[in-house]
């Protein structure tokens, strides 16, 4: 029975030494180089440590190498009857090479075997298989599908029109050169919707690396990879949720229930496609329990939210049954004119951004702005500005890192000096009352 180990040229060396295969089998062995390099220290149990950057990549590639190598041997084995051997050259003293080390040499490292493997497929057709793959994986949403079918669509589209050809082994910094401008001037994207792309592109060449089917690491380095930019959002105060609450729309029921299903968000912090699900049965006393789509591989327990008093009246308005079929398209076309119709977000905002490669200057009224997603981004700031504890609201929002809920967050100076004075008048309040001292806040008004 054979057997697989991996060693090390030089274990007790100090530079990076190479990592060798060593396959044993019928009292003979092979050893080959994996063409891997490592520093004895981050060699642990067989493996390369995690406190290499790659180590991953690097730890598939030699498992493959284990898998690929065993796979080689049996099926010599099924097609010769025997085991490999050593041939004997009666005119060389050392002989011939080992049979297996030949055929080693030849599978496993050989470039067309290493990008195409047994499948012989292009990049796009591993990109389509992938697609195919996940789809079919009911884990993985409707919604990030058509994200990976649409940078698929793009990478066609930029090979027709710039006849550069797209395949695993031509992405590097020219690429990402290339593609940016493309997307600037043809598609004139902004900087974030190309970042987004990229993402996606990198996500399928470290699938395609961890499977063999790419020896090209060009995508890994910095230089590949676009910046980003700051995007601009807006989030609505308490007050301008209550007034929108209470603006009569009777006259136009489709912006009425456009409002009350925004407004519900407003007070949950429900992602859309969660506020489309929401039913009776979310319902548990005080209290929404909601196991959310985006987040429920990571974390398949329900967040629990409790349910305030607008939220409570606008279940018993549509009897328990929210009027919540209706595609996020639509919901965003539809808030915009209700929100204009309101006349509570004229106020015009003004921010720059790049898009097609350029800076720009943008300036329009402010419900221009609101979409589904400024409901999830009002309810982290009206809960952060109340003095919500900031890990009560991210159990509610689902935000795993305090960082990426900061990001959330839309709370300007002023509003910032606002709760931070509250929060000191509340103490020096509290702190009369303890001692009987009177302590009087400055006043320049």
């Amino acid at each position: 029975m054979a057997s697989i180990s991996f060693v090390l040229k030089e274990p007790k060396g100090k530079l990076k030494t190479p990592i060798y295969l060593l396959f044993r089998f019928n009292n003979d062995r092979v050893k080959i180089s994996t063409k891997e390099l490592v520093h004895p220290e981050d060699w642990k149990k067989q493996k390369i440590s995690a406190d290499v950057f790659n180590h991953q990549e690097m730890n598939n590639k030699l498992n493959s190498l284990k898998q690929k190598s065993l796979e080689i041997y049996n099926s010599f084995k099924s097609e010769y009857n025997r085991e490999p051997v050593k041939p004997k050259n009666i005119n060389d003293t050392k002989g011939l090479p080992h049979e297996l080390k030949t055929l080693f040499d030849k599978e496993l490292f050989s470039t067309e075997t290493l990008i195409k493997s047994n499948q012989q497929k292009t990049f796009f057709e591993f990109f389509e298989n992938l697609i195919e793959v996940r789809n079919a994986n009911k884990k993985v949403s409707k919604q990030r599908i058509a994200i990976y079918k649409n940078t698929l669509k793009l990478l066609k589209n930029y090979q027709f029109k710039t006849k550069d050809l797209v395949s695993f082994e031509r992405f590097n910094e020219r690429f990402s050169i290339n593609f940016i401008a493309f997307l600037e001037e043809e598609k004139n994207y902004s900087a974030n919707t190309i970042k987004k792309n990229f993402n996606v592109i990198r996500a399928v060449l470290n699938n395609a690396f961890a499977k063999n089917y790419n020896i090209n690491r060009e995508y890994k380095l910095t230089d590949f990879m676009p910046e980003s930019e700051e995007s601009f959002e807006v989030s609505l105060s308490i007050d301008e949720v209550e007034n929108l609450h209470e603006f009569d729309f009777s006259k136009n029921k489709k912006l009425e229930r456009v409002r009350d299903l925004f407004v519900v968000a407003c007070y949950t912090g429900l992602r859309f496609g969660d506020l489309q699900r929401l039913k009776k049965e979310h319902l548990q006393s005080k209290f929404l329990s909601v196991v959310q789509e985006k987040t429920k591989k990571k974390n398949p327990l329900p967040v629990i939210i409790p349910i305030l008093e607008p939220v409570k009246e606008i279940f018993i308005k549509y009897d328990y049954n929210l009027p919540n079929e209706i595609s996020n398209q639509k919901m965003n076309l539809y808030l915009k004119k209700m929100a204009e119709e309101s006349k509570l977000f004229n106020d015009i905002v003004t921010y720059q951004k790049v898009k097609g490669g350029k800076k720009t200057t943008i300036s329009h009224p402010r419900y221009s702005e609101i979409k589904t997603h400024t409901a999830r981004r009002t309810f982290c700031t009206m809960s952060y500005l109340l003095g919500v504890p900031t890990q009560s609201i991210m159990k509610i929002s689902g935000h795993r890192t305090e960082k990426s809920f900061l990001r959330y967050l839309k709370v300007s100076n002023d509003e910032h000096a606002e709760r931070t004075l509250k929060i000191w008048e509340e103490y020096y309040l509290s702190n009369k009352k303890k001692t009987g001292k009177t302590i009087k806040m400055v006043n320049t008004a």
